[in-house]
């Protein structure tokens, strides 16, 4: 008998290990999505200023930036978003559509706020919340966004 691929493999670690060991990674139809799941890599965590123009993106994982986001300056994560700082420019989480991303930030002073496709502009976003830390997250297809207890 010779092994030429695995069938039924759930776990994203089980299906990483079938592929490096050059095996095929089959699924039955109703499971076929699975295997096109991304892998959850490690949080991107940035020290540094972001300055405007640059443009951070952690894929596949959160990103925390433990310093200020500056106008025009864009962070942009497939998980949710950390801003340890001020945040002037553009935080984009659940870039690949995961609905259940959200943004943390100390000091909301955002250009714009995005989760899975649902934005808010600057002046969309209630002026209690400017200046202070909050949480946005996603409810019903529309942004919610609360003061952050500390």
């Amino acid at each position: 008998m010779l092994v030429v691929g695995v069938t039924g493999c759930k776990q994203n670690a089980v299906r990483e290990a079938a592929r490096l060991a050059g095996l095929a990674v089959m699924q039955p139809a109703k499971q076929a999505a699975r295997v096109n799941e991304p892998l959850q890599t490690p949080t991107k965590v940035i020290t540094t200023p972001i300055r405007s123009g640059q443009q951070v993106y952690a894929k596949n994982a959160d990103l925390v930036v433990l310093n200020h986001v500056s106008a025009g300056a864009e962070v942009i994560a497939d998980g949710s978003i950390h801003i340890y700082g001020v945040l002037r420019g553009r935080a984009i989480a659940g870039a690949s559509g995961q609905n259940e991303s959200h943004i943390f930030c100390q000091n909301l002073q955002s250009e714009l706020l995005s989760i899975a496709g649902t934005y808010w502009l600057s002046e969309t976003i209630p002026e209690q919340f400017a200046a202070r830390p909050v949480k946005v997250s996603l409810h019903n297809d529309s942004l919610n966004i609360e003061h952050l207890t500390l």
